[in-house]
């Protein structure tokens, strides 16, 4: 009992060090008092002896919080502690020594580098030396798990200097402990040689093949966490970046393939006890259970992460998020199928396949359909596979009816891993009606008994979409849209959020034709009425568990997005269904507004990310509202005249409140309407012109979230241009616009400087005088050229050219002054020389790379013919002038370009 107290009473402690309380009275958090540091130094080192193993791990964890974590006790100011841990770490008592590793651990593993500090005298020199020699068969399993843990840290982060001396010392005695009894240990020294090979493979080459010899012998250990970390080993070599010509040597060369694949086949099949554990979990989920979507999560739309990797979502099995040798194994085989030669990598793999195809044992041919899927996709061997898939397809398509869900969950994901091939002979290999096929068998699964088939197969649904693209997928929308009709009305809270992103997915590939021929009237219908359902629980949450709230807005979430995606490729289809939108978007936006802050109000310690989580049905409703803008153009307006009531008085006052929101999401989001309506039907935000304007001044003088800014100066140049014939509504905030805009421009800040360049463009172009550009752009001409050559987008692109170039016309001295015209004309010479980069056609601009300015080979193109012949004589009339203007010193300014910058002018100019 007195150790529990005395446990309870240090942990309370260093709780209280990490995150001080808050006092009530001052509020601020409570601060150690400096008077009680020398009794606590004193205490915890008194404990580091304690007779009880749970009180010195209490002891070491709150030094670690004290002098690496938050530094309230300096390593510096305490020369005890590393004397009280040498004297540990020479202990005859191996608990002694295990304490004082476990110490040097937790302290290593919160700042690797303290350490190595010389001020401490750099005490690692001496800790490394020592930890490899504890590494013997003599030493016991509790002092050398900790010694291993700090080596394989150390390994596979500073690798510090003073460990490079010893790594041949290091690795021998991994060898002489690698047979260990205690899996702990074992699976400690393989994992602590993938670190030093993945840190610093240039140590290890000519041990290389007796180290892949080791882990293939131990892939097979009784222990599976050393399978694990073994299989992990070569997950690591295979790695496509990591992959290198010595790696080949021994994974080909040396036969290392032959054995490994065999194993890692094996090592996919479920073990006994995972199986029971699934077949219970099958049992809950057909008892109605709820599910979460698997294997897809590719789709694009709303997201930053455009180019996010998924192949190694089929290895996501859905069973639980933790990572398993059964997924290290899958991907292991998926690296190994981009790095090996198909015909020698298949060679030896598709007798394994063919063997668990033909095996009568279920969970056998779940894991032979795994490692499948894990060679498929965009691979070399995925493409080759196909000369095989005349015969592997049609016995995937008949796994998708097995009654273990397992198998046909997995069978619908690895098909979707074939969709290339699939399409192939749609167009050039006699199977027309195949793809039809595929997707009528997912779709015929979609409805099958299990949930977890039911999810896989609208998820391989989705990614089938993806692959095949909207001209393949069109006309097969009626019986898609039928089949989300009934899981709609059939599946699980959490499973219908599978259907939803399916939705999302169609709208965003197939585009109007989602929506056309009365298509849309299968499925948008039942989709806003379930978004009025879950608004109304939503906003009852009192009258829910947190568990419940949390499902019911996590579906309302992902609903709003699919709407949101399905108005922009709809178009006007989707105004039968706009009215009420709006009135639902304007009802949860209001709603989750009063609740934000009225939570702000009641809870004084809440944090930004409470505010960003409790506001995102906020964004997505702005998102529906901005989808809807885009796809209905100018007809927005008549949607908007057709609510009737307070909704539609609101709508403005709303949408300005969300400007100046203090939520960056919502800002960003409607900021985006905001720029949105003036693109496209302006007349809608014309009545509160004035006050928007107020708001995109405030939130361009921000400087608290970088993308507020950026949607502020995109809006603020969008308004613009809707005002380029009758400027009268700016000028009266000319000062304060330009005040906000120039030190954006100046900021020398990526992606900030190019759309405060664009936005400078659009503001040049509006018609009549009177704002002073020339007068606050007087020697920043360069900057603005400069940035005017970084801007991707072409639209954006050309409206900062056309600008400057109308402000240049009205004000020649702003280049051809002495003090700055050399630099100013340099930097216009690039930036027209950005306008010929090779591109795709109708792609974004990108930026001018070394090639592009100085290869052999000429790389710049014609002038885009989308930018028009009529701007380009504009650019090549404003070139003659200063070349007029600046008679033989253009030779000079010239002589300085890059050599293909000189050639395009002498060429194109």
């Amino acid at each position: 009992e007195g150790m529990q107290i005395a446990l309870t009473s240090l942990y309370l402690f260093k709780n209280n060090v990490a995150h001080p309380p808050t006092i009530p009275s001052a509020s601020h958090p409570a601060v150690l008092s400096q008077s009680a540091i020398p009794e606590i130094k004193t205490l915890l080192l008194f404990l580091l002896s304690s007779p009880f193993q749970p009180i010195k791990n209490g002891a070491t964890t709150t030094i670690s919080t004290l002098v690496s974590e938050s530094k309230i006790i300096p390593l510096a100011t305490w020369p005890e502690l590393m004397v009280t841990l040498s004297n540990l770490l020479s202990s005859p008592t191996p608990t002694s020594v295990e304490t004082g590793l476990k110490t040097i651990y937790k302290i290593s593993s919160d700042d690797p580098h303290l350490l190595e500090s010389p001020t401490l005298g750099a005490p690692l020199n001496a800790i490394i030396p020592s930890c490899i020699s504890l590494l013997n068969p003599q030493t016991t399993p509790g002092v050398l798990k900790p010694t291993l843990d700090i080596m394989t840290l150390y390994s596979s982060t500073t690798f510090p200097n003073s460990l490079i001396p010893h790594v041949n010392n290091l690795l021998e005695n991994l060898s002489l402990i690698a047979t260990n009894d205690d899996g702990g240990v074992r699976k400690r020294v393989v994992e602590c040689i993938s670190a030093v090979m993945g840190a610093k493979p240039e140590y290890i080459k000519g041990k290389l093949p007796g180290i892949a010899e080791f882990m293939i012998n131990v892939m097979s250990d009784s222990d599976s966490g050393v399978k694990l970390k073994a299989t992990e080993f070569w997950m690591y070599t295979l790695e496509p970046n990591a992959y290198s010509k010595s790696y080949a040597d021994v994974w080909v060369g040396q036969g290392c393939m032959d054995r490994v694949v065999p194993i890692l086949c094996r090592n996919m099949v479920y073990t006994e006890e995972e199986r029971e554990v699934i077949l219970e979990r099958n049992t809950e989920e057909d008892e109605g259970r709820n599910l979460r979507p698997v294997f897809h999560k590719s789709r694009k739309g709303g997201g930053e992460d455009d180019d996010e990797d998924d192949d190694d979502e089929g290895f996501d099995d859905g069973e639980d998020n933790s990572w398993s040798l059964r997924k290290a194994s899958a991907q292991t085989l998926d690296y190994a199928s981009a790095v090996t030669d198909p015909k020698v990598l298949l060679n030896v793999l598709l007798p394994n396949l063919k063997a668990g195809f033909e095996s009568g044992e279920p969970w056998v041919r779940e894991a032979a359909v795994l490692a499948l899927g894990a060679i498929g996709g965009d691979t070399a061997t995925g493409r080759y596979m196909e000369e095989y898939m005349g015969q592997i397809y049609p016995f995937l398509v008949s796994q998708l009816t097995s009654p273990l869900p397992q198998l046909a969950s997995v069978a619908a994901w690895a098909m979707s891993r074939y969709v290339p091939w699939v399409v192939y002979m749609v167009e050039r290999g006699g199977e027309p009606g195949m793809l039809n096929s595929h997707v009528e068998a997912l779709l015929n699964a979609a409805k099958g008994k299990s949930g977890k088939t039911r999810l896989a197969a609208v998820s391989s649904i989705s990614a089938t979409v993806e692959v095949a693209g909207g001209d393949h997928i069109s006309h097969m929308l009626g019986g898609i849209y039928q089949v989300m009709n009934w899981c709609l009305d059939n599946y699980q809270l959490r499973a219908r959020i599978g259907v939803y992103d399916l939705l999302a997915c169609v709208a965003d590939v197939c585009g109007e034709s989602s929506g056309s021929k009365g298509i849309g009237d299968i499925w948008v219908g039942k989709v806003v009425g379930r978004w009025k359902e879950l608004q109304a629980m939503s906003q009852h949450h009192d009258y829910q568990g947190e568990e419940r709230q949390a499902e019911v807005r996590g579906e309302l979430l992902r609903l709003l997005e699919c709407v949101a995606c399905s108005a922009v490729a709809m178009g006007m289809t989707f105004a039968q269904w706009g009215r009420e939108a709006m009135e639902l978007c304007i009802q949860g936006c209001q709603a989750n507004i009063l609740r934000v802050v009225t939570l702000n109000e009641n809870e004084k310690d809440r944090k930004e990310e409470d505010d960003d989580m409790d506001s995102d049905v906020i964004v997505c409703c702005l998102d529906v509202i901005d989808g809807m803008v885009e796809g209905m153009g100018n007809n927005f307006a008549g949607l908007i005249n057709s609510i009737q009531g307070e909704a539609r008085e609101r709508f403005l006052p709303l949408l300005q409140q969300c400007t100046v929101f203090d939520v960056s999401g919502v800002r960003m989001s409607s900021l985006a309407v905001v720029g949105d309506l003036c693109k496209y039907c302006p007349q809608v935000i014309e009545p509160g012109l004035e006050n928007f304007l107020k708001c995109m001044i405030i939130n361009m003088n921000g400087r608290r979230w970088v993308k507020v800014v950026n949607n502020a100066l995109w809006g603020f140049g969008e308004m613009c241009l809707r005002c380029k014939s009758s400027p009268a509504p700016l000028l009266p905030f000319k000062e304060k616009i330009l005040s906000a805009i120039v030190p954006l421009l100046m900021s020398q800040q990526v992606g900030i400087v190019e759309n405060a360049c664009a936005c400078m463009g659009r503001l040049g172009m509006v018609d009549g005088k009177g704002f002073g550009l020339e007068t606050v752009m007087a020697g920043k001409m360069d900057v603005w050229f400069d940035g005017i050559g970084k801007i991707y987008d072409r639209d954006e692109k050309r409206d900062a050219l056309v600008g400057s170039l109308a402000l240049i016309r009205a004000h020649p001295v702003l280049i051809m002054d002495e003090g700055c015209r050399r630099s100013a004309i340099s930097a216009f010479l690039m930036m027209v020389a950005s306008f010929h980069v090779r591109v795709e056609e109708g792609g974004d601009f990108r930026e001018m790379e070394h090639d592009d300015l100085y290869h052999a080979h000429y790389m710049f193109e014609r002038w885009p013919g989308d930018m028009g012949e009529e701007l380009r004589a504009e650019v090549g009339g404003i070139l003659q002038e200063i070349g007029r203007g600046l008679g033989a010193e253009a030779s000079v300014i010239i002589k300085a370009l890059p050599l293909n910058v000189k050639k395009l002018l002498k060429q194109e100019w």
